[in-house]
């Protein structure tokens, strides 16, 4: 046995709130205490240092001894995690053995892949745990020509004039909660052309409190504003589990939204007024009608008409300092590298009574002949909606910030782009041979 071997005068560790990502010659580390972003390219020594802390058996601890630590590039990268609270040094003579370091482990709660080797389960009762929001577009009526209402539904929630005037029968919405019982079915989202057009949306609104379920009714600020007696009509009960989004456009008839204000203060409902924004100007109106109608709250949603990406990097786009101080962290670095959050368990009804995982994905069933048992379970083991994420997408795949950037959403199908950032990027050949300059 040789024991002339030199012992390891350290022990290198990285902390287990630090995320770490090494893609070819590049790696990335992030302090999610702290938001901390560093990244490292074309640096030998330390790409080999991390592929050493990623080997699975070393968990993230590595042994340094004399001739390491006289590497300037492994000296300064120990002296930075040291600094940035991301690793620290520990000397072997102060321990019998090399430390144990505990590495967070991702369980999916009903991990689908366990669900398809247990045969003793119900699987049909299983998959229902993972529905958590649904969109119900009762009808497709209304009398107004926004000139957005073609897409802004395509974007993120909002209402939406049909011209063929379909909607719902409530004997099948009816239907439909009676199969989700006993699902984990939280939030229902009521949207349409003009709800208050409806005529089981009474009935519905009913169906929805029995079965204790969070309601937002969806009405644009025009027909509010028009339909003082319709909404007197529901005999709304003020209720914090249900509260009215009331969607305003531009350009904005001030006399119906300083009304539309004052129906929702008389009805004493919680509310929210929300504003879909083109451009910088909309954005300044919004805030001086805000101002004098004493409007509260609000909130804003950016639309991506084609020809406004200048106001869309702006208002949506994130740079390295916008994921360093939005922070996400290890459990949402985790899901996001194995799930969409933003989409995951969300499905959406649509009047003709399509059912979408998401409103820009091909219809999944329809309400009049399909089971919502088999929408989900379709879904669930074969879809790729709810678990869409930036590790399967051009350029994301290619970038070490995938894993901070936010989830997918309505706005890459929208702009046709995935990478919806400032951060630079590598330049990386396609499968095609071509090379995708990019921001990543």
């Amino acid at each position: 046995m040789n024991n002339d071997t030199p012992k390891p005068l350290y022990w290198f560790y990285l902390d287990n709130y630090v995320h770490l990502e090494r893609l070819e010659d590049r790696v990335l580390l992030y302090n999610s205490l702290t938001g901390e972003i560093r990244e490292y390219a074309d640096n030998p020594a330390v790409l080999q240092l991390v592929e050493k802390l990623q080997a699975p058996e070393n968990l993230l601890v590595v042994p340094l001894g004399e001739k390491e630590l006289e590497d300037p590039q492994i000296s300064a990268f120990v002296r930075e995690m040291r600094s940035l609270f991301m690793g620290d040094l520990i000397e072997t003579s102060r321990s019998s053995g090399k430390p144990v370091q505990m590495m967070p482990m991702l369980k999916l709660h009903r991990d689908i892949d366990k669900m398809k080797t247990e045969s003793f389960r119900s699987v049909g009762v299983d998959v229902m745990k993972y529905l958590d929001n649904m969109a119900l577009y009762v009808n497709g009526n209304c009398t107004l020509d926004c000139n957005i209402c073609a897409s802004a539904h395509k974007q993120f929630l909002w209402c939406n004039r049909e011209k063929s005037g379909t909607q719902l029968p409530i004997d099948q919405i009816r239907q439909l909660f009676e199969q989700l019982v006993g699902s984990d079915l939280c939030h229902v989202h009521i949207l349409g052309g003009n709800i208050l057009t409806y005529p089981g949306l009474r009935e519905l609104i009913s169906i929805l409190a029995e079965h204790r379920l969070k309601r937002t009714l969806y009405i644009h600020y025009s027909n509010l504003a028009d339909g003082r007696d319709s909404l007197q009509d529901l005999g709304l009960i003020p209720d914090s589990n249900c509260q009215i989004k009331i969607p305003v456009t531009f350009p904005v008839d001030e006399t119906k939204l300083e009304k539309a204000s004052h129906i929702l203060e008389d009805c004493s409902m919680p509310g929210t007024f929300a504003f879909a924004l083109q451009s910088e100007a909309e954005f300044a109106e919004a805030e001086c009608l805000i101002s004098a109608f004493s409007i509260d709250p609000v909130s804003f949603h950016p639309f991506f008409n084609g020809q406004n990406l200048e106001f869309f990097e702006q208002a949506v786009f994130v740079d390295r300092q916008n994921l360093s101080n939005a922070r996400p962290s290890m459990k949402d670095i985790h899901s996001r590298q194995v799930m969409n959050p933003f989409l995951f368990g969300n499905l959406t009804v649509l009047s003709n009574g399509d059912i979408h995982a998401g409103v820009n994905d091909p219809s999944l069933g329809n309400l009049s002949k399909d089971s919502i048992y088999d929408i989900v379970y379709r879904e669930v083991f074969e879809g790729k909606t709810w678990r869409r994420t930036r590790k399967e997408v051009v350029p994301c795949r290619d970038c070490v910030f995938a894993a901070l950037c936010p989830p997918l959403s309505h706005y890459e199908y929208a702009l046709g782009k995935n990478n919806l950032c400032r951060i630079v990027g590598s330049v990386k050949a396609d499968e095609k041979g071509e090379e995708i300059h990019y921001k990543s």
